[in-house]
This record gives C-alpha cells, structure tokens and sequence, in this order.
C-alpha cells in the first residue's frame, strides 16, 4: 500500500482550566493535526502540537515546512515514507516528525505491515502505571487538587513547582506530602528554573518528603549531571533529553536513573523506541510524558510506554484536560493504571479512519 496524499487541519484546544508551569500559562493549545490518506483510501492521523517554550519548533514553522515537503510523501511505500521523515529536513523540526511518524505508524499497523509492527511490543494487555499531575496552583488549590486526584489510587503525584521565592514551593512540597498516604511519592517538576548552587540548596530542605525524583531542576545539561552527582534526591532530566544523540549520552553517562521522554518534543516515534530499547537494556528508567497533546496525539503514548521494563509510574495523565478535545480517549485511567492492549489499539486507528463526526470537526475548526 503507498501514501496518496497527505493533509493537514489546524485545531485549537481549551483547556478546562488554567495549567501553569514554571515556563508558560496556558488557556488555549493551537494544534495541527495530519491526516494520511492511502491510495485505498483509509486514513490514518497525526499531531503536531508545539511548545516553542520547551524547545520545538513554531506553529508557523510547522506550516511552512508542511506546505514546502508533504507533497513528497505522496507515492511512497511506508518503508521509504518512515525514511523521508528521518531526513534531514525533519530532524530539525521534531514535533512535526512525530506527526508525519505517528501517522505513518497508525498507517502501518493498520495494514499489518511487519517491519514496522515487531518494532513495538504487541503483547494482549500491559498494565501501566500513571502518575498524577497538579500545575502550578495557589498552596488552598494544590491542596485541594491533590486531595481530588489521590482518590484515583495513583502511586505518584507529580507537582510543577519553580516559583521565584522557594519558601512558597517548600509550602506546597509540605502540604502535598501531609495529605497523601505515605505510599504514594511525589515529583517535583522544575522545567529548569533553578540555578545550580540553589538547586543544592533547596533540595538539602526537602530530603525527608518521600520525592521519587526531581525533573530537570537546572537548565543546563552538564550542571545537571554535576548536581546529580552529589543531590540526595535523584535528578531526572527532562528538556535535556530533546533528542535520540542526547538522551544516548545521558544513559551512557550512568548517573541517572530516570530519564523523561516526550515523544512529542523529542525527535519523534521511532526515535523514542531506539531511546527506550537502548535505556531497557542499560538498566535506566524511561517515563513516558505527555506534551499536552489532543486525544489524538496522547493516544499512542500507552504503546511507547508499554515497550519500557519497569513498573514506575508514567505522565498520562492529562486526558480531562480540555473542554473541546477532538475525540474519546483511547485509554482511560482507573485505579491510577492504564490498561494497553494492541489489538484494541488497532481497533481504535481503524474507527477513527472511518469516524465522520472526527472528520468533519477537523475541516470546520
């Protein structure tokens, strides 16, 4: 089967409310989502969903580079399609990558194409563990919202801390741990607004609070790796692993035990396998993180995940963000697992190929 065209639908998302982190508030998402037509006519999708602040390229980059190369994609078998978008031209632009690979993907597994298909784990079920998330709310409304989402049997909570008065951060890290059983860990995600010599400083207050590890405290990568070696608290980087050649140096460097991926901001699908299969086999942890991704784009996350070996929790929890996502989750999150099965994967890319309600959203946004 060969690609016919390719075309692609700009969406904005609202969100139920507010999400702050250290870097961005945010109200609205603009999107864009890919829409694969084979030459048999089944579709299949894709989403760009950029975070300038984090690193991606632009909304406005991503238009422009669709509108100059996706007409080369048009002809291709999925093998030459996967090697265009892992040219040159793309791997500068990784959330644009991710959606022209994610499509490709659902294309692929839709047509049961093999190569593709044993690059993944296709077991019956995975169960997989999800973390919590809480933004950056007033210490009243954390409270309250990590007393709502804690009912869900989650075995972690992740809390997006990095005001400028740390004493403000060290409240909330305080309140969060008295009103959680003392089962369930917290991380502390700091998108790296910390400086070296404070962050040395602020983790030595709060080693007694259950924190399973503190993501991407300081910006940059060698201080990262300096205060990992001597921090209490493990260190997981985040926006330090934006690419497959860094985050391979970051698992060679044996300091971390964690390392968080966001497909979406990383260089996309099948680089993120090569991460994944490389940190299994190194003994690191990889956590799967969502983007703030539409239902579209989020819903291949569970298939990463479920490729890791380990039980820690992974960041999927972000399906009841928004007041207008563009379809029904595939996964739903009960008693803080997700449960992914392939079969119902497929399933899902199948009927969202032929869902004309999804379809016509896309042309009327």
């Amino acid at each position: 089967m060969k690609i016919r065209e390719f075309k692609y639908f700009p969406y904005r998302l609202k969100f139920n409310s507010i999400f702050i982190t250290s870097k961005q508030t945010f109200k609205l998402r603009d999107i864009i989502i890919l829409q694969l037509i084979d030459d048999e006519g089944n579709k299949s999708y894709g989403e760009a969903a950029p975070l300038q602040n984090f690193g991606s390229e632009n909304l406005n980059d991503i238009k422009n580079l669709l509108k100059e190369k996706i007409s080369e994609f048009s002809g291709l078998e999925i093998e030459d399609a996967i090697s265009l978008s892992a040219s040159p031209a793309f791997n500068k632009y990784p959330v644009t990558k991710f959606a022209l690979e994610q499509a490709i993907m659902n294309f692929a597994i839709h047509s049961n194409y093999r190569p593709v298909i044993n690059l993944i784990s296709t077991g019956v079920q995975n169960k997989i563990p999800v973390n919590a998330v809480v933004g950056k709310l007033p210490l009243k409304e954390t409270v309250k919202k990590i007393e709502e989402i804690t009912v869900g049997n989650y075995s972690s909570v992740k809390i997006k801390i990095g005001r400028r008065n740390f004493y403000d951060d060290l409240q909330i890290i305080d309140a969060a741990y008295k009103s959680i059983d003392t089962k369930i860990k917290l991380r502390l995600d700091l998108n790296g607004s910390w400086l070296l010599e404070k962050a040395k400083e602020n983790i030595s207050q709060i080693t007694n609070y259950n924190i399973e590890f503190i993501e991407q405290p300081v910006k940059d990568t060698n201080e990262l790796i300096n205060l990992s070696r001597t921090s209490p608290i493990k260190i997981a980087p985040d926006e330090s692993a934006n690419n497959l050649n860094n985050t391979i140096n970051l698992i060679d460097s044996d300091i971390f035990d964690f390392i968080v991926i966001k497909p979406m901001l990383n260089g996309g699908i099948f680089d993120t396998i090569k991460m994944i299969n490389y940190a299994n086999l190194k003994g690191v942890n990889i956590i799967i993180s969502s983007a703030l991704e539409s239902a579209v784009g989020r819903s291949i996350l569970p298939l990463l995940a479920s490729n890791t070996n380990h039980n820690f929790a992974h960041g999927l929890a972000t399906t009841e963000f928004y007041k207008n996502d563009l379809t029904p989750d595939f996964y739903k999150i009960k008693n803080g697992f997700v449960k992914f099965d392939f079969d119902k994967y497929k399933e899902y890319i199948t009927k969202l190929s032929g869902d004309e309600q999804f379809e016509k959203k896309l042309y009327m946004a």
